[in-house]
């Protein structure tokens, strides 16, 4: 797989966990100034993680997760993974 398709890839999966943070969120009736201050992060960190401008470290997703009330794997249930190198 040529390096440009990695990232594009790479960037689609991030994306993807923004977004299913986003949901999860959203349905759980939370802002995300109240996510922010449960996990201990910047309401803009919650904005740009969402958006999938930001490559989250674990911690910050640990915390996110801590925030929504769900195990950590639930941010990656829709988040498709290649075996290819």
């Amino acid at each position: 797989m040529a390096k440009h398709q990695v990232k594009v890839r790479f960037a689609q999966q991030i994306r993807t966990v923004g977004t299913k943070i986003q949901a999860i969120r959203v349905q759980k009736g939370m802002s995300q100034e109240y996510l922010a201050n449960v996990a201990k992060i910047s309401k803009n960190s919650v904005v740009i993680i969402e958006s999938g401008e930001l490559n989250p470290s674990l911690g910050t997703l640990c915390a996110i997760a801590y925030g929504l009330n769900v195990p950590l794997t639930d941010l990656f249930t829709s988040v498709q993974i290649s075996g290819e190198h």
